[in-house]
């Protein structure tokens, strides 16, 4: 019985880093089973769950209005909260090995979000873009078909014009994940979509320089590339709106020289992002505190 290991060890700090995606984990957090209950953003949403005493966040990802955001104690780091291995040293990556060969004479804005992320705000985001970007090929990854058919029949109620929607390509999610991030490598710039924003997604595009296009949300898990751009003081790729969204598109996508320096500095700063030392030594700091 899972309850009564734990209880057993007689715990004085029992963390939880992902209530929410294992029921198992869940339905054990309703236990106090140590003296102080962690939970972190492995599933980026609070636990709402009265005996977790503490969410463990990054003053990165967070802004003034977000303790409103949660039932346990904000704890808010000075670090990333994570030490991220760089994707790009894990793998070998050589786009010629596989089967993305069709996007390889093509302009690519990857949207590599599962698509029950994309919620019906972000569809005429979509729209606007491929409408100004007339040469430009969108990739969706999902591997849900019903899904599939369900959002393109939702963008084809906003937009019917066939020059749009044959620039819209969904493919399964089902290679390894080396080959994943070789996609990745094949795109000009990724969409965080919008309001609920990627993580691991962003950090693969980021460690191969690529630009992520984020909105800032008001909740963590529309926040994870706004506190990725922070840590690497690149402000000017976080907006506030969807007119600004469309507009820093069409300029990363029209405007090479821009689009260059923007590669530039993501590559001169992208080392802030992995093997973040500082996020061993604030969790460590943290919980030998721990009353």
């Amino acid at each position: 019985d899972i309850i009564e290991t734990i209880r057993n060890l007689d715990l004085d700090v029992l963390i939880f880093c992902e209530i929410g995606m294992d029921p198992r984990a869940y339905y054990s957090s309703f236990y106090k089973l140590a003296r102080v209950t962690l939970n972190t953003w492995g599933h980026s949403d609070t636990s709402g769950i009265d005996k977790i005493d503490y969410f463990i966040s990054s003053k990165y990802y967070e802004n003034e209005k977000s303790k409103e955001n949660y039932s346990e104690e904000l704890i808010l780091l000075d670090s990333l909260c994570t030490c991220y291995v760089n994707p790009t040293e894990k793998y070998n990556l050589d786009k010629k090995t596989y089967n993305y060969s069709l996007f390889e004479n093509q302009e690519i804005i990857l949207c590599n979000q599962s698509l029950f992320k994309i919620l019906p705000i972000f569809d005429d985001y979509i729209i606007q873009i491929l409408k100004n970007n007339k040469d430009a090929l969108l990739v969706l990854i999902d591997s849900v078909r019903n899904l599939r058919e369900k959002f393109m029949k939702r963008i084809f109620k906003k937009c019917s014009n066939p020059q749009v929607l044959n620039r819209i390509k969904i493919i399964d999610h089902g290679y390894a994940h080396n080959e994943f991030v070789n996609l990745v490598k094949l795109s000009k710039i990724q969409l965080d979509v919008y309001p609920f924003g990627g993580c691991n997604s962003s950090l693969e595009c980021l460690s191969l320089d690529i630009p992520v296009v984020t909105q800032t949300s008001n909740i963590i898990n529309g926040r994870f590339t706004t506190g990725f751009y922070k840590k690497m003081c690149l402000n000017d790729l976080i907006v506030n709106n969807k007119k600004q969204y469309i507009e820093l598109v069409d300029r990363l996508m029209k405007n090479n020289k821009y689009y260059k320096n923007i590669k530039n500095i993501i590559k001169i700063n992208k080392n802030k992002l992995f093997m973040e030392e500082n996020s061993c030594s604030t969790w460590s700091k943290f919980l030998i505190n721990l009353k």
